[in-house]
C-alpha cells in the first residue's frame, strides 16, 4: 500500500477514534443531562430531529476532512531542511487543521448536550493555535521564498558561465 493510501487511512482512522470517544463520553458522563434544553430532543426552540441529524452529518464530515487533511499534510509534506522554522511550520499547521476538526466534532457534541463552555473553551485555545501557525507560515514563507530566490540567482550565474 502506498505512503498516500496509508495517510488517508490513518487519518480516517483518528477520525473514528475522535467520534468513538466524544460520543462514548457523552453515554458515560454526569454532564449528559436532561435537565438543559438539547438540540437532538427538540426542546431547543426552532430545532427537529430532521434539522439535528444534518448538523450532525455536516459537522462529522468537516472533522473527517479536517482530521484527514492534518494526517496527510503531517506524514507526506517534505520538510525542508534549508528552513530552519519548517519543521515547528508543519507541526503548527497540523494543529491548527486538527483543532478546527475537533472544533467541528464538539460542535456536533453540542448537539446532544449543550456544553458550550466547552466549545467556546476551545474555540479560544485553538484561536491561540490558528495565530501561532499563521506567524510560523508567514515567516517559513519569507524564508522559503528567499532561499529559492537564491538558489535561482546561482543558477543563472552557471547558466551564464556555461554560455
Amino acid at each position: 500500500m502506498n505512503k498516500t493510501y496509508q495517510a488517508l487511512l490513518q487519518g480516517f482512522a483518528l477520525s473514528t477514534i475522535g467520534v468513538v470517544v466524544l460520543f462514548a463520553l457523552y453515554v458515560t458522563g454526569p454532564w449528559a443531562s436532561p435537565v438543559y434544553a438539547s438540540r437532538w430532543r427538540g426542546d431547543c426552540g426552532g430545532w427537529t430531529k430532521a434539522l439535528a441529524v444534518w448538523h450532525v452529518v455536516g459537522e462529522l464530515l468537516h472533522w473527517y476532512a479536517y482530521v484527514t487533511i492534518g494526517t496527510v499534510i503531517y506524514r507526506l509534506h517534505p520538510v525542508l531542511k534549508s528552513v530552519p522554522s519548517s519543521v515547528l511550520t508543519i507541526y503548527s499547521m497540523v494543529a491548527f487543521i486538527y483543532g478546527c476538526g475537533l472544533g467541528h466534532l464538539i460542535a456536533a457534541y453540542v448537539i446532544f448536550d449543550p456544553v458550550y463552555q466547552v466549545e467556546a473553551l476551545w474555540l479560544s485555545i485553538n484561536g491561540v493555535i490558528s495565530i501561532t501557525a499563521s506567524v510560523l507560515v508567514a515567516f517559513s514563507l519569507v524564508t522559503a521564498f528567499a532561499y529559492v530566490a537564491e538558489k535561482r540567482a546561482e543558477l543563472e550565474k552557471l547558466i551564464e558561465k556555461e554560455v
